[in-house]
């Protein structure tokens, strides 16, 4: 149980408003040059489109002045693309990230049989241990509403003890931007988590902006790369459990395509 959100048996949504799903993994740098063909011919039945790219890692170190020296290198890095053009992995010598966007993505259990591919392939090339692994759902959904103010539209989509200093202010009609961020940190798991309305004009009526809950959860104990899918089930549901917890009920009954 990540940070105390309790754990919810999973619910499958008949709607959302999510934008895309991000798993980022990294391991120990590895040469990939001598596995090219490997990498295009393992994924090529969920990322057909190959294409080579370089990538740019950046290192900080002090020097004996204790001065901070950003140092840049630049390697060979794979881009790997579907046929819909919804989904991607970048690949280079020390993480893959593979990203859906929210409309080719329904559930997870359709992301798992990538996800072991990603496993065998990273085995293949030589990597046994993932150093950290996350899972970034980005949630935004556009409104229009005749509220008097903004704390009205969280209040009906964020839970309440979660926005409760939203009401503190007490010139609501000057606020422009209404966002949440916080960042937790244990000896399993590391949380970015932002929501709220990052943008919108308090004169004019009806209200026009955006709802955003980003979830950003990553497991920072090294494990084997044999067990990546168990890990990113886990992370799956500690993430839902997270949105879970912070949304509304009435929030909740609209995505689950419940009668109110």
């Amino acid at each position: 149980m990540a940070f105390g959100f309790e754990n919810r048996e999973r619910n499958i949504f008949r709607h959302n408003f999510l934008r895309s799903v991000t798993f980022a993994f990294r391991y120990d740098a590895v040469d990939l040059k001598p596995f090219e063909s490997l990498i295009r011919d393992k994924m090529a039945s969920y990322f057909p489109r190959f294409t080579q790219g370089k990538d740019m890692s950046y290192t900080i170190n002090l020097n004996g002045n204790q001065t901070p020296l950003v140092r840049s290198e630049s390697g060979n890095g794979y881009i790997m693309i579907s046929a819909n053009g919804l989904s991607n992995i970048h690949l280079n010598n020390s993480s893959l990230v593979l990203t859906l966007l929210g409309n080719n993505y329904s559930r997870f259990e359709e992301v798992i049989p990538i996800i072991e591919s990603i496993s065998s392939l990273l085995r293949e090339i030589g990597v046994t241990t993932i150093r950290f692994c996350s899972e970034r759902k980005l949630n935004i959904a556009n409104f229009q509403s005749q509220a008097p103010d903004v704390t009205s539209i969280l209040k009906d989509l964020i839970a309440p003890n979660f926005i409760n200093d939203a009401c503190a202010f007490p010139s609501m009609e000057s606020m422009s931007q209404a966002m949440y961020s916080f960042v937790l940190r244990d000896q399993t798991y590391n949380l970015n988590l932002n929501y709220g309305i990052p943008q919108f004009d308090n004169s004019k009526r009806p209200l026009i902006g955006s709802v955003v809950i980003d979830i950003d959860l990553g497991l920072i104990k090294p494990f084997n790369t044999r067990d990546l899918t168990n890990s990113c089930t886990s992370l799956n549901n500690e993430v839902f459990n997270i949105f879970f917890g912070i949304t509304s009920d009435n929030l909740k009954t609209n995505l689950l395509g419940y009668e109110q």
